[in-house]
């Protein structure tokens, strides 16, 4: 169980920090679809692994948390 990471700071990270981060492959989430960017996953798309286990294309994520914002976007967890 992943508890909320909500404290600390929030700001956008270096993409050295987001590259560090483990990368999936979307087998089992085809059909799924990303929802940063709302489009569905396909077979090999790659994903990171982040630990609230919410799954974004890597470059939607990369943009998000390399620009905007060190959390989930959809839970807000704190992703590094």
């Amino acid at each position: 169980e992943v508890s909320p990471s909500n404290e600390g700071d929030t700001s956008p990270i270096e993409e050295e920090e987001f590259n560090s981060l483990p990368n999936l492959e979307t087998p089992s989430f085809e059909g799924d679809e990303c929802s940063i960017c709302t489009i569905e996953f396909k077979n090999n798309d790659l994903i990171k692994d982040i630990e609230c286990k919410h799954y974004f294309h890597l470059e939607c994520l990369k943009e998000w948390v390399t620009k905007t914002s060190n959390t989930c976007p959809m839970c807000r967890n704190m992703i590094k």
